[in-house]
């Protein structure tokens, strides 16, 4: 009896660590706050690797050769919303805006705009970034329609994504190994049609590219742990172009981080002159109070720090997203603030 509990106890727990994970809103959709470091990777001799079940993906030797960061929040805390008004989450990776509207059975795409606001893409039909619930062998088809102008040259954006969840596994990265792992392989066609007119008479122009990407999530995490692209460069067959990890975080490289914590409070937010940092320590001596962008360059200092309050000049800064960083000790908190134009 003993003999038949312990094979009991075997086949669940060999059942528990290849069960095939299910992806939900609730589970994976980013949400306001989430901010990410992407490791982008040298890609020689990286390959998507097997589909199937439960497969293992060994990636443990991906080498990063840079990095960029991608933080979320509300479509109301960015100077653009009033463009975008359906939006319920937008991002920002210190170049550009992306705005979603997010429902239980998909993260949409509906735009994005620079941070200067000056090239606006507006989607008409819009764009399922991933789909609910996605489990092995899923399968969606998506189509959009945009459009926006080039040095005032109106182009028609048409997009065709299709998604199939085609393996799960166990996934290791250099940071460490992730098992119950869903991949899901999307292609990608963009047409873009550029209308010219000469003489009065309109001549459109249409080229369409081709890319896939496979990506790889796990229940709970708010963004794909990888990130492997493919692509077409003139004649030249699909191919690896890119690779990149992902690790959650504020600031890469920071001691001791607490995020948003609310010891700080920070106003005007967005702001375009000046910033007011209020924060709770006993004593204001050897307190750092900067500002950084998303990738940790500090942009800007206060002069003068008195009775916890500090300001920090930002009418010299680009609109975007920036980190507003208390340091004392090895204390860091950080807060985000918007400057807007």
């Amino acid at each position: 009896m003993k003999k038949a509990l312990l094979s009991f106890a075997a086949a669940v727990c060999s059942f528990a660590a290849f069960a095939q994970p299910t992806l939900t809103a609730a589970t994976n959709t980013p949400v306001a706050g989430d901010i990410f470091n992407g490791r982008i990777c040298d890609t020689t001799g990286v390959t998507p690797g097997a589909s199937g079940a439960s497969v293992t993906w060994n990636f443990s030797t991906l080498h990063a050769t840079s990095q960029d960061t991608l933080a979320y929040m509300a479509c109301s805390s960015t100077p653009h919303c009033d463009s975008f008004i359906i939006s319920n989450l937008a991002s920002f990776d210190n170049t550009t805006y992306q705005y979603y509207l997010n429902s239980t059975s998909a993260m949409t795409g509906i735009g994005q705009v620079d941070a200067a606001g000056t090239n606006y893409i507006h989607l008409t039909n819009y764009l399922d970034q991933m789909f609910y619930p996605c489990t092995y062998l899923s399968t969606h088809v998506d189509t959009a329609l945009g459009h926006f102008s080039i040095s005032g040259t109106a182009v028609a954006l048409r997009i065709l994504d299709s998604f199939k969840a085609d393996g799960y596994g166990t996934l290791t990265l250099p940071t460490g190994t992730h098992t119950n792992v869903l991949r899901v392989h999307m292609i990608n066609y963009t047409t873009d049609t550029i209308t010219i007119v000469i003489g009065g008479i309109p001549f459109p122009t249409a080229s369409t590219s081709r890319s896939e990407s496979y990506l790889w999530f796990d229940t709970g995490y708010h963004s794909p742990l990888l990130n492997i692209g493919l692509d077409t460069v003139g004649n030249v067959p699909l191919h690896v172009t890119s690779a990149k990890f992902y690790t959650h975080g504020a600031v890469l490289g920071a001691n001791t981080l607490t995020s948003d914590n609310s010891n700080i409070e920070v106003f005007p937010n967005p702001a375009t002159e000046n910033i007011t940092v209020k924060f709770n320590t006993a004593t204001s001596e050897n307190v750092i109070v900067s500002l950084t962008d998303l990738v940790g360059r500090e942009v800007a200092t206060a002069s003068q720090i008195t009775n916890n309050s500090a300001t920090i000049p930002v009418s010299g800064l680009s609109s975007g997203l920036y980190l507003v960083q208390v340091i004392n000790g090895n204390e860091r908190t950080t807060r985000k603030v918007v400057v807007g134009k």
